[in-house]
């Protein structure tokens, strides 16, 4: 009889106002049976056909139980290793796939909140039931959340304690990477072989031969998507190698780990639960101190390497040569050291050299300017081989020059090269 009066409240309260109703939210199996009990008595029509399929689920969502297993076997042998980190894998790409599925139930939410809040009536109900059919959902989904997170945050110790035991044949394993390339380069080269089909079949306007072709290449994607993750499997069996023997090279096979792991899915925490694991192993097996010591190298390593790509990136273009920002700070510096060089050749020529030889004032000048030029001239020669510009192309710059001297600067020209003249033979005194 309560409840009865319950199930008359709630059609009361939508016929008036649209709000979410906790009653049918955070229901269960009892309200729900006896609101499907009472919509059957009900005349049919879409609607309540809606409504009717909406309570079947929820009712089926209620009854649903998560039976996981969540013992994990230390692995006895190479062969149960292997199994144990295809499983780890699997954890991982199903903890992302339900995180991404609570994120597009959110939002369903957020939409369906904002639906309710301003409707009313009988479509409101219709519209708290969905409400509370994602509600189930996204219940359901943070158990299993709950379950993936300790299963992958009790492997570690399972993998750390069947190292003392296992064998593991690194040329093998070695061979087996070189193989896995082979197919990789093979994968790529096909795929990129149907981009250029699909781009032909486009321009022809044959619709349906792009989406046939568009359908292969996503199964192509998947086959390398799998054989990428058996390659970071053959990369952890190595990383479980150099664990084995304390070697410092676990710290580079783990940023291949990382870089392959992005690879196969670059948008969720699949590449985290690598690192986690991978952390984990090293903390058990080389000690906190080395580990925080060879991540930081690493981390150092590869900010070097990010910082060097950046500045090693095109700028701009001089005719067909690409100037880095790298080649033009260093042509700058090594332009900027000629005149350095130049001016301290200048000031000490003088007295290092011509204080032991009777030399003319005006010689000394000479000298010491030609000296400086020549410095310069050779810094702005090498600045510019440094940025990879053809030499020969000043060539037609110094024609075009000498043309222009030869009819403006003549007189000019011709005063400085006596002045030379004079100072070498000293005719004038």
């Amino acid at each position: 009889m309560f409840l009865r009066i319950i199930i008359f409240l709630i059609f009361t309260l939508f016929s008036f106002a649209g709000d979410l109703n906790l009653t049918i939210i955070d229901g269960n199996v009892t309200v729900y049976k006896t609101l499907l009990q009472n919509l059957s008595k009900k005349e049919r029509d879409d609607e309540r056909a809606l409504q009717t399929l909406l309570l079947k689920k929820i009712i089926d969502l209620n009854n649903a139980s998560l039976k996981v297993d969540l013992k994990i076997k230390t692995p006895s042998d190479f062969k149960e290793y292997q199994d144990l980190f295809d499983k780890f894998l699997q954890w991982s790409e199903n903890k992302a796939f339900v995180l991404q599925d609570l994120e597009d139930i959110k939002s369903k939410m957020y939409v369906l909140k904002s639906q309710i809040l301003h409707k009313d009536g009988n479509q409101t109900f219709t519209l708290n039931l969905q409400y509370a059919f994602y509600k189930k959902n996204y219940e359901i989904d943070n158990k299993k959340l709950k379950i993936l997170q300790k299963l992958i945050s009790s492997s570690p110790k399972y993998f750390v304690k069947s190292l003392q035991n296992i064998k593991i044949d690194v040329n093998s394993t070695k061979k087996s990477i070189a193989g896995v390339n082979k197919v990789l380069k093979k994968l790529n080269d096909t795929i990129e072989e149907y981009k250029l089909k699909k781009e032909r079949f486009a321009i022809l306007g044959k619709d349906k031969s792009v989406e046939r072709i568009v359908n292969y290449i996503d199964k192509l994607k998947e086959r390398k998507r799998s054989v990428l993750k058996k390659k970071l499997s053959y990369y952890f069996y190595l990383f479980s190698a150099a664990l084995q023997k304390k070697n410092d090279e676990a710290f580079e096979l783990q940023k291949r780990m990382l870089s392959l792991a992005s690879k196969i899915n670059p948008k969720n925490s699949f590449s985290g639960d690598i690192l986690y694991l991978s952390r984990e192993m090293e903390k058990s097996l080389l000690g906190t101190a080395k580990t925080i010591q060879g991540t930081t190298l690493l981390s150092i390593k590869s900010s070097l390497k990010y910082f060097w790509e950046k500045a090693n990136e095109p700028l701009f273009r001089i005719n067909e040569t690409q100037i880095s920002a790298f080649k033009l700070f260093l042509a700058v510096f090594i332009f900027v050291l000629g005149f350095v060089v130049g001016n301290l050749y200048k000031k000490n020529i003088k007295r290092i050299v011509f204080k032991d030889f009777k030399v003319a004032a005006p010689t000394q000048t000479l000298f010491a300017n030609l000296g400086y030029y020549v410095i310069v001239l050779i810094a702005f020669f090498m600045a510019l081989n440094i940025m990879g510009i053809n030499l020969s192309s000043i060539a037609f710059v110094a024609g075009a020059f000498s043309v222009g001297i030869g009819f403006g600067l003549q007189n000019v020209v011709s005063n400085f090269v006596s002045g030379i003249i004079l100072m070498f033979e000293r005719s004038i005194k």
